[in-house]
């Protein structure tokens, strides 16, 4: 455990120091941070495809180290620490390096989920996958928590927040819809704080992320409406509250398509 958390914290340096100063001096150009990220999560599919066949221990390393590569890389191209994608990185990439025994017990999981993201690096699937075995480990150490089937018909379910955490904070309980829209408001003041709401379906078990938008204190965006629902799926929300200052509630409702 000493020589893995050496090594990723030598690699996590000399790619920060890298990526920053190489940005700064605009000598990085957009297409060539892409061909590096690329680079990065090809070779951690590689190594822990090596790994998930051979299990030398030096491969997962390599790997980690790697997918770390990756996510430096790619926060430099898309400049959002407080993005999904970005979080649920950095949540496995945390479990991979503190909770090793636990991530490896999902490699066939990760090498499908690194298999997207070398296609595109941006890839919803890969990045669904990637948060859907951190759901996965955190379950198992935690126990399932008691979660039930919510009707929106009923009433308003309702959430809290809260401030400054660094993972998506999601709902317990799945819900549905008797209409094809959902709203999202907080009667709380948020002043200049603005909170990142994300929609998931539940499929076979998994939360497939289908959309997010922004909950703030301006007129244009005090309330969000997710359109275009089934009646006969799931949904969960999550919450991205990294910059969020205070507690906060939010409510879940159906709303009724405009005529």
């Amino acid at each position: 455990m000493k020589k893995l958390t050496w090594i990723l914290t030598a690699v996590i340096i000399v790619l920060a120091i890298l990526c920053a100063t190489l940005w700064q001096r605009n000598t990085v150009e957009e297409n060539d941070l892409k061909v590096m990220c690329k680079s990065s999560v090809n070779a951690a599919l590689e190594h822990f495809e090596e790994y998930g066949t051979t299990g030398n221990e030096e491969e997962y390393i390599a790997g980690v180290a790697e997918f770390r590569a990756y996510m430096t890389t790619y926060l430099c191209l898309v400049n959002e620490a407080s993005s999904a994608e970005y979080l649920w990185c950095n949540t496995l990439y945390g479990e991979m390096t503190l909770n090793p025994d636990a991530v490896k017990e999902h490699t066939a999981e990760l090498v499908e989920a690194l298999e997207y993201l070398a296609e595109d690096y941006q890839h919803p699937n890969g990045f669904n996958l990637i948060n859907a075995i951190n759901n996965k480990i955190d379950a198992n150490e935690t126990g399932s928590p008691s979660a039930e089937i919510k009707e929106l018909r009923d009433g308003t379910l309702e959430f809290a927040i809260t401030p400054n955490v660094d993972t998506i904070q999601m709902t317990v309980d799945t819900f549905k819809t008797n209409t094809t829209q959902i709203m999202v408001t907080t009667d709380d003041e948020l002043g200049e704080d603005e909170v990142s709401v994300l929609l998931f379906s539940i499929k076979n078990g998994d939360e497939v992320f289908i959309g997010r938008s922004t909950l703030s204190e301006d007129e244009n965006h005090n309330k969000i409406v997710f359109a275009n629902l089934s009646s006969t799926s799931n949904y969960k929300i999550g919450v991205s509250a990294r910059n969020l200052t205070q507690h906060i509630t939010i409510k879940i409702s159906e709303a009724k398509p405009a005529e």
